[in-house]
This record gives structure tokens, sequence and C-alpha cells, in this order.
């Protein structure tokens, strides 16, 4: 406190103790004491505290120090230690923990493991907690829908988890993304995809965990194939391989995924296994559509909109998986007349509250539809009897 706010009380006081007892007539005595104004001693006043605020902004950068200022500071409740997950519209950027907080301004260390990208002024900053108030739950990813943003979890309420709660995502050692529980069943949960805080695809099997991991890194994203259109020349259906028009001049790679139309209809997916000057093979995902595919068809690396092709909003339908064939990977799903199924939607199969897997659409019929088991999302063998919905949180 400043020594100039309290010379008006000292006066007051030395003033009390010079003056004789008795001295001064009765209505002075019982005057009420003057009214004194004092100027506020800023210096004694606390900062006020508001909810720190979901985003704080990337105000400068020092990248050779790996050092950030952020907008936010004490007032705004930011503290040492505090960490924050940094974003931009196209996704995660990286990770920063505070150093040195002022009231309205904070500087940060980038954490260079956890950053693939290079941190910018204007990126957004969230606050996370990563602290040991956070209580330790431990779960496995059961299913995903990547389109939907949604997950479902092996822990639920009888674990300790509440809505909100938030889990880090991990494959092995790398970071994958961040999830927000939406609903809690007894045993299993629903979480909501944070995708600005989500590095990379999340999988069934991932690991979910309430308190963040020291020492991991990154599942670093591929980086997508450039837009390339071809033509498929030749089809054997003995090895489940299209021969595309297209090769390294065309800048083919292998590994790149090859999307098959037939006009506007999707017809399936490839992906390159070969690669030579002027043409490439590649093997067919979809077993169902390996003999659908003909010479002339159209390839691209970029899927079309539409939802035959997997984007655009897909209305909730609930159907019975009615017969299985495993050992070509299909199944065969009872739906209402006029349900509104095409082919390409994705099916989220369960039993009772237990993800089993995913299925796509390949043929419609009236009352029923034939599927191909997704076999890398797919958690338990389908049965019949199972359900089937294209909303995964609905379950």
């Amino acid at each position: 406190m400043k020594r100039r706010a309290y010379l008006p009380l000292v006066a007051l006081l030395v003033a009390a103790m010079i003056v004789p007892a008795g001295c001064g007539s009765k209505e002075e005595e019982n005057a009420p004491p003057p009214q004194t104004t004092q100027p506020p001693d800023a210096a004694s006043e606390e900062p006020e505290i508001v909810r720190l605020p979901a985003d704080a902004l990337v105000e400068a950068v020092d990248p050779d120090n790996a050092l950030v200022t952020l907008n936010v500071g004490s007032r705004h409740g930011a503290t040492e230690y505090l960490t924050y997950v940094v974003y931009r519209d196209d996704g995660y950027v990286g990770q920063a923990q505070a150093e040195k907080v002022l009231t309205a301004k904070s500087s940060a260390r980038i954490n260079r493991k956890l950053t693939p990208r290079a941190v910018r002024v204007g990126d957004a900053a969230e606050a996370v907690n990563f602290g040991e108030d956070t209580p330790a739950i431990e779960a496995v990813v059961e299913g995903v829908d990547m389109d939907g943003g949604i997950v479902i979890l092996s822990a639920g309420a009888e674990d300790g988890v509440e809505k909100e709660v938030k889990f880090f995502l991990y494959r092995g050692d790398e970071y994958v993304g961040r999830i927000e529980v939406d609903r809690v069943l007894p045993t299993k949960s629903a979480a909501r995809i944070v995708e600005a805080m989500t590095a990379t695809s999340i999988h069934p099997g991932d690991s979910a965990l309430t308190r963040f991991k020291i020492g991991t890194r990154v599942a670093r994203k591929s980086p997508p194939p450039p837009p390339i259109t071809a033509m498929a020349t030749g089809v054997d259906a003995a090895q489940e391989h299209v021969i595309i028009n297209a090769g390294v001049k065309h800048d083919v790679k292998k590994g790149y995924p090859f999307f098959i139309y037939r006009g506007a209809e999707y017809i399936g997916k490839a992906r390159v296994v070969s690669v030579f000057p002027m043409l490439s093979m590649a093997r067919i995902v979809d077993k169902m559509t390996l003999a659908n595919v003909k010479s002339g068809d159209q390839l691209t690396t970029r899927l079309k909109p539409g939802p035959a092709a997997g984007s655009g909003p897909v209305p909730a339908i609930d159907a019975t998986v009615a017969a299985v064939d495993n050992d070509n990977g299909i199944v065969i799903l009872s739906i209402e007349a006029d349900s509104g199924v095409k082919k390409g939607y994705t099916f989220f199969v369960h039993r009772g509250d237990n993800y089993a897997g995913q299925v796509r659409v390949v043929s419609v019929f009236a009352t029923r539809c034939a599927a191909r088991i997704d076999e890398a999302m797919t958690r338990s063998a389908i049965k019949p009897g199972d359900g089937a919905k294209t909303r995964l949180g609905g379950f």
C-alpha cells in the first residue's frame, strides 16, 4: 500500500491523542465523525478474476526461442504452467505452456515435440487441464463416426465418467486427438470429437486418458494426395486389381486412394500398390465393387460431393442385421420401405449398448440392403439380430 494513503489517518490519530479529555462542546462530542474521502489504493486492489475464455489469441511468436505471447493474463484466470492447445481453422497446430503471466498478457513456451505445425499470430489457444486434480480415467475407443464427430468409449458412469469430461486420445505413444463426453451410460459413454484439437483420424482401439501422457509425440497426418483424374484401362478380378492410366509422370504415388465413378454413380475405392511411369496398379478395397468396376470407369483422388460418395447429411435410420456372410464380408440389413437408404451410407452396428462395427451400403432393395463390413472399424463379429444405425450417437 502506498504511504500517501496513510497520511489522513495518521493526522487524525495524532490530533485525537493531543486533545484533552472533555474538551469541546456536547454538540461536538455527539456529532458524527467527519466523512473523509480517500483516494483508492490501486496496489491493494485485487484484480477481477473472470472465467477463462474458451479461446485466447496468439499475439506474437518468437520461433527461435519457441515462445508465444497470448492475450490472456491473471485477470482472465491464467496461471503459470497452464497448458494451451493451439489451433486454427484447419485444425490442430500444437501445444504451449505458460511461463510468465502478467495482468493481461502471458508468455508460453511451445512444446516442440507436440507441435507439428508452425504457430502463427492469430492462432487460437484453449486452456486445458493436465493437472493432478483431474480424475484419472482410462478407456478404449470402441467405435468411431468421423463424419458425425462421435466416439464410443469403453468407460461410463461406473468408472467415474461424467458429462463434459475431456479425454486425450493416443495410439501407442502418439497423441491423436481430444474428445468431450456428451452422453454417459453405466459402462459406456459417447463423446464429441473436438476437431480443432485433433491431429489425425481416430480409430477403434485408440486409448483414451483424462490425464496427459508425458513424452508423447503427435501422430502426423499424411499429406493429402493432389487432385488426379484418371481412367480404368483394365480389371483383373482374380488379383482384385485395376489398372489406371496414370503413373509417376502424373504424380501418382504408392498408397494413394482412388475413388471410382461411372458418371455420377459412386462405384468403390482402390488403393495404389505399384506405380510405373505412365500407369499404376491399384488394389480394390471393396470386394463388392470388384465385379462392378469396368474399363472406362473414372477414377479420382478426391471424393465427389454427394451422399453416395459419403459426404452430405445422412438421415437417422434404424435397421436390423438379417444375415451375415463372414466369408465375403457382407451383411444384409432389414430396413423399412421408403427409409431413404442410399448406396454409400454407413451403418454402425451394435449389440445392445455395445458397439460392434461398421458397414457401408453397396446395394439397396425395397426392404433390404446389402452392406460391406469395414474390418478396420469392427470390434467384434457382427451377428444376425444386431441393431444398426446411421447415427452413432443414438446408441
